[in-house]
């Protein structure tokens, strides 16, 4: 009689111990899912911003250097960027003592189902005396 108690016992144990491995695998798996959407949302915090002031500063080096610049331009980011769609937009306006050109980067992007979208405006002052823009 015994013996069949501590079999009893042990089997009793065994059941508690799959019990708290099952529980410890869902967490896992749980914790594996968060780590790929904190991931993406990574992604989101730097390549974006990176590529939309990239393009900003295509665009102040341009106005620096006196270049001509078309008002609107857009594209698809590549390596790190890729899926990622940017358009540029300058706006010249007057203002006293000169002229500022308003530069803004909108880049979209899809995070799972949902469309995400990013935007960078800054103003500048260019170099150039007459046309560019």
């Amino acid at each position: 009689m015994r013996n069949r108690s501590s079999n009893l016992f042990s089997l009793i144990e065994l059941l508690v111990a799959l019990a708290i491995l099952g529980l410890g695998l869902a967490f896992l798996v749980q914790a594996l899912g968060h780590a790929g959407a904190m991931r993406r949302v990574g992604r989101s915090l730097t390549i974006v911003p990176s590529l939309a002031q990239e393009k900003v500063e295509e665009a102040l080096l341009a106005c620096a250097e006196g270049g001509a610049l078309p008002k609107a331009v857009q594209g698809r980011g590549s390596g790190p960027a890729t899926g990622l769609t940017w358009r540029r937009t300058l706006t010249p306006r007057a203002v006293s003592g000169g002229a500022v050109v308003d530069i803004q980067v909108t880049v979209h992007w899809r995070e799972g189902k949902r469309e995400r979208t990013y935007v960078l405006q800054t103003s500048s002052r260019p170099s150039w005396t007459g046309g560019g823009l």
